[in-house]
C-alpha cells in the first residue's frame, strides 16, 4: 500500500477512534477536543490536501484558500483543533517523508531534501535537528 494511502487509513482508523462510544478520557478536560462529524470532515480533509501536496509550495494561504477560510481563521482553526501551527505540522510531515527516504537510502541527503519541498539545505537540517533532535546524516547512520 503506497505510504500516503497508509497514512489516510492511520488518519481514519484515529477518526473511527475518536468517534467510539467505548473510551476512557487521558487528558485534562483542557485538553480534550469536541468535534463533530463535519468538523471531523473537514479537518480530514486538510490533511489529506497537505499530505497530497507537502512537496509542493503550500504557504499558509494556499491551504487557508483550499479550507474556505481566511489566513486568519484557518490559523486559528487548525491550532484548536491540533495544538500545533499549520508550519509545524507541514514540517513534521516533510521531515517523517524525509525520515522514510533516508531508511530506504535510495537517495542522498540534498536528494531527499529536495524531494521532501524544501528548497535550502540549511532550513532542511535545521528543521531535521528540530523535530527529530538529529541531524538527518546522524538518523542515516543509525540505518547503516
Amino acid at each position: 500500500m503506497p505510504d500516503f494511502e497508509r497514512t489516510m487509513e492511520l488518519l481514519n482508523i484515529l477518526h473511527i477512534l475518536a468517534q467510539s462510544k467505548h473510551y476512557r478520557i487521558l487528558s485534562s478536560i483542557g485538553y480534550s477536543s469536541q468535534l463533530n462529524v463535519h468538523e471531523s470532515a473537514r479537518l480530514n480533509n486538510i490533511y489529506k490536501f497537505i499530505l497530497d501536496n507537502f512537496r509542493n509550495d503550500i504557504d499558509l494561504k494556499t491551504v487557508a484558500r483550499y479550507a474556505n477560510m481566511t489566513p486568519q481563521a484557518f490559523s486559528k482553526y487548525f491550532r484548536e483543533r491540533t495544538r500545533k501551527n499549520y508550519i509545524t505540522f507541514l514540517n513534521e510531515v516533510k521531515i517523517g517523508y524525509a525520515c522514510r527516504l533516508i531508511t530506504e537510502k535510495k537517495m542522498n541527503i540534498s536528494q531527499i531534501c529536495y524531494e521532501c519541498g524544501y528548497t535550502n539545505l540549511s532550513n532542511f537540517n535545521r528543521q531535521f535537528r528540530r523535530i527529530m533532535d538529529l541531524t538527518p546524516t546522524q538518523y542515516a547512520r543509525q540505518f547503516e
